[in-house]
């Protein structure tokens, strides 16, 4: 197969980053009622471990670019793209939390040993605990790539099955998180060297596929109607969770030439961006959270669901307008600030 531009695994970039978002700005405060149990099931049940999609697809494209790129300009890249960029905001954000939120009047050396320390291990803010996660993988990428096609089908199959113990670990970064997460990349290297072939498997099969997708959630309900959503996840939830966002990608594999074309402009837009509204939707969802609450508590219960999402909607409009300013006004440089 030709390496053209693959339209619709763009889009699938998209579609990941928008519920790696939702996951974490669609919320309503805590409420022990009905319309609080109800909004959090169904976030959970359709955007929890939404970064198996981003695992996904991040595997998938640098198989893909494999032939464009170098050792060195791949690290470059990472470096100036992701690395750079999630320091810069790091060493922000601290500023923020710790100079102006506690009213601290100095900077002394524990705590730029405590800021080293949050930034390297990913503490900094919830979410950027993927990017010190990912960067091990992407220090061993250029030699994965480098493995002949037949250790990919013997080994990606076998690996596959390791997520179903459920090791993630939430945010910590430890050997679970990895025995859970390295497979899906593998299998994203895997499924580009084997499109043409999976393609054809699944699209013949995509009714199957359908039901064992439609399945899977009707698994994820039962769980989650019987977890008790403000505890952590046993190790049966997250094995679950794998399997029917597995089943979702390989749904979507069937299907990805029905939308392998240029005519959906706002996704791909959203794909063009999805690291940076990675970087930058905490950061914004944070500072209208206070507008948000406030409206919620002059407003009519009934009415909260559906203000929940449009607060959603408007966080990741104005992440776009945030970073199209940015790149108006830094121009190649705002590579360096927010990974865009």
């Amino acid at each position: 197969m030709s390496k053209q531009f693959l339209w619709s695994f763009h889009y699938f970039r998209a579609f990941a980053i928008l519920s790696v978002v939702a996951s974490h700005v669609w919320v309503l405060p805590n409420l022990n009622s009905k319309l609080g149990n109800t909004q959090r099931l169904i976030k959970e049940l359709f955007f929890h471990d939404s970064t198996i999609y981003f695992v996904f697809i991040s595997g998938f494209l640098i198989m893909h670019l494999k032939e464009k790129i170098t050792t060195s300009s791949y690290y470059i890249s990472k470096v100036k793209n992701i690395l750079i960029p999630y320091t810069l905001i790091c060493i922000f954000l601290l500023f923020v939390n710790g100079v102006l939120g506690e009213k601290t009047e100095v900077i002394d050396m524990q705590f730029v040993k405590d800021g080293i320390y949050k930034i390297i291990s990913g503490n900094v803010f919830s979410h950027l605990w993927y990017i010190p996660f990912i960067t091990l993988i992407f220090i061993v990428t250029p030699f994965l790539v480098k493995l002949p096609e037949s250790v990919f089908v013997k080994i990606t199959p076998i690996l596959l099955l390791l997520p179903l113990l459920g090791t993630r670990s939430g945010t910590e970064i430890n050997l679970g998180q990895y025995l859970y997460f390295f497979p899906i990349y593998l299998f994203g290297m895997f499924v580009r060297v084997k499109l043409d072939v999976l393609h054809e498997i699944l699209k013949n099969n995509n009714k199957s596929v359908l039901f064992l997708v439609i399945g899977s959630f009707a698994l994820l309900f039962v769980l989650l109607k019987n977890h008790e959503l403000t505890q952590p996840y046993q190790n049966y939830h997250e094995g679950s969770f794998y399997l029917n966002r597995l089943l979702i990608i390989l749904f979507f594999i069937g299907q990805y030439q029905a939308i392998n074309h240029n005519g959906f402009t706002l996704f791909s837009k959203i794909a063009d961006y999805s690291f940076a509204l990675y970087f930058i939707h905490p950061v914004v969802a944070k500072v209208l959270s206070p507008i948000y609450l406030s409206f919620l508590e002059n407003t009519k219960q009934v009415y909260w669901f559906l203000i929940s999402i449009i607060f959603t909607l408007i966080v990741i409009a104005l992440c776009m307008v945030v970073i199209r300013l940015t790149k108006y006004f830094f121009g190649k440089k705002s590579k360096l600030l927010i990974g865009y």
